[in-house]
């Protein structure tokens, strides 16, 4: 039976339940996707603010504010699962819910997604060198600078809403960020995360090398 796959940039073919490091394009692929997949289902005005942006963003802030290369790498990968899936929002995933539960009575989308974001992480930790999984400090620690940069998104860069947002969102401390967030071009954010990459990958610094 043929496994359900899709082609990167680069031409390599992905598995999709089950990705293989070996197929991961860390240089290409990975930015290029993540610099073209839009926040927020591309509700943001006057550009695309990338996934690729708020993770570069995101990476350097934990080096600036707390020191540690590890979590500001895991920072940097903590979405990259989307170059395979896409960014499947948070509104998107409680409507998906909402959908199941009427149609059959319980809820099993989430764990799926949930299941096939790990593979997805797995597979590209493995192939940039990065130690899989994360520790759960360390989740932790990504996961409260996730929720601050997005109440930071939120308020620059998103219109008022006219409704409120989940309370761990409304309630989280903005990050201090110098001046406004800008909105990067495409091949500027793509850049910017290769070079983090570069940086902080010791496995995706040598293929930089040898290349």
């Amino acid at each position: 039976m043929t496994r359900a796959w899709m082609q990167t940039l680069s031409g390599r073919a992905i598995a999709m339940a089950k990705p293989e490091a070996r197929d991961i394009d860390p240089l290409l692929d990975l930015p290029e996707a993540l610099a073209r997949i839009c926040r927020y289902n591309g509700a943001v005005p006057g550009g695309v603010y990338s996934v690729a942006q708020h993770c570069v963003i995101m990476s350097d802030i934990i080096l600036e504010e707390i020191g540690d290369a590890d979590i500001a790498t895991i920072a940097l990968l903590h979405d990259a699962h989307e170059y395979i899936w896409g960014d499947i929002t948070t509104p998107q995933m409680d409507g998906f819910a909402e959908i199941e539960a009427e149609l059959y009575g319980d809820s099993r989308v989430t764990s799926i997604v949930a299941e096939a974001k790990r593979r997805a992480d797995k597979a590209i930790f493995s192939a940039c060198g990065v130690p899989w999984p994360p520790t759960p400090q360390q989740h932790r620690t990504v996961k409260l600078y996730d929720i601050r940069m997005l109440a930071t998104e939120r308020r620059q860069l998103l219109s008022p809403s006219v409704k409120r947002w989940a309370a761990v969102v409304e309630q989280a401390e903005p990050l201090k960020i110098r001046g406004r967030l800008p909105v990067w071009p495409v091949p500027k954010a793509a850049d910017e995360y290769r070079s983090r990459l570069v940086r902080l990958c010791p496995a995706v610094a040598r293929k930089s090398h040898a290349a």
